[in-house]
């Protein structure tokens, strides 16, 4: 499911294992989440440039707006040759 958000308590948790050492493969297994959805929210610590202990001190609004920008990503490579092919095959 693509685009599905995730609560503030599963991203301190994704957070909270990846600083405790686990890969992000047991952090996906043991939490049932997508390795990528993983990823992308450790992505996202690592850019904020938020040590651990100020991360922890965000409140749940700064959270999502630190990991779920209200703006929609650029679109890729891919969905813009998708979307140049619905508008010649509007009914496949």
């Amino acid at each position: 499911m693509a685009n599905k958000h995730i609560g503030s308590v599963m991203i301190r948790e994704i957070i909270r294992m990846k600083t405790n050492g686990f890969s992000n493969s047991r952090i996906s297994t043991s939490l049932g989440k997508s390795r990528t959805t993983v990823i992308k929210y450790l992505t996202a610590f690592q850019e904020s440039g938020f040590s651990y202990t100020e991360f922890l001190e965000l409140s749940d609004n700064d959270l999502f707006d630190l990991f779920d920008p209200q703006d929609p990503p650029p679109l890729s490579h891919r969905d813009t040759i998708h979307l140049e092919l619905f508008d010649f095959f509007p009914y496949v």
